[in-house]
This record gives structure tokens, sequence and C-alpha cells, in this order.
């Protein structure tokens, strides 16, 4: 079977919409990780975190436009891959479908920071922030 391969461009308008695509995308992750046991693990895997604007910049194709804007763009595990790097919304569901597979309870789950979200991963010992862990704020 062909593996399966996400790449979402949603245009996101409220926190139950991204809440939803980031359950979406957790999901499919965790049927990608089933599927393919080759895959590695988020943090040894040399993916770093980078917003999608810097990887646009690099010539990644990354950005998504609407007739209101800007769609926020959900990578799955193999784009991530492909890309070697994801912002905090491609980083978090990643982390949460591996922790799901092994039998642990987790969910990528937005945050307000301002005026914006940060994605990080709630599991029953806490709050995981793959982004941090993977480079961001360095």
């Amino acid at each position: 079977m062909k593996p399966l391969r996400i790449d979402l461009a949603i245009e996101v308008r409220d926190r139950a919409g991204l809440q939803w695509a980031l359950d979406a995308l957790t999901l499919a992750n965790v049927r990608a990780l089933r599927d393919d046991p080759l895959l590695p693990a988020l943090h040894s895997s040399g993916v770093r975190y980078a917003r999608e604007s810097a990887m646009a910049r690099a010539g990644r194709d990354v950005t998504v436009a609407t007739s209101r804007g800007r769609a926020e763009r959900f990578a799955g595990v193999h784009r991530v891959l492909e890309l070697g790097a994801g912002d905090c919304d491609d980083l978090a569901p990643w982390r949460a479908a591996e922790l799901l597979r092994a039998g642990v309870p987790a969910r990528a789950v937005a945050m307000p920071v301002g005026a914006t979200w940060h994605v990080v991963v709630l599991t029953p010992w806490g709050v995981e922030d793959p982004s941090r862990d993977l480079g961001m704020g360095r």
C-alpha cells in the first residue's frame, strides 16, 4: 500500500477550525506511522522547526493564497520529512501521533499567544513543545 501523504491548506477562521485540522492531521499521522514502520521518530528525524514564512523564503512551497489572504498549511509526517522542517502545527500532530501509537493519550492543541496561536502536545505528564525542542526560539 502506498503511504498516505498529507499536505492540507485550510483557511482557519477560529480555534475550533484549527483544532479540527490538528485532530485530522494527528489521525492521518497515526495511520502513516502505522503503515510505514521505517519512519523515524520526530526527535531523531533531523527535522527542525521553521516558520512557514522562512520555509517559503528558502524556496519550499508552503504558502497558499485564498480570497481572504493566506491559508494555513498542515503537513503530514512524509511532507515534513521532505521539507526537512515544519512549524508548530506540523510538528505537534506528528509527536501526538507517536504517543497515540504507543498507547499514550495525547493531543495537539492550540494555545493562545498574544494575537496568534502556538500548537503544543498535551500528555498525561504535562505539555510537550516539539517546536521548542527542535529549534524554535534559537
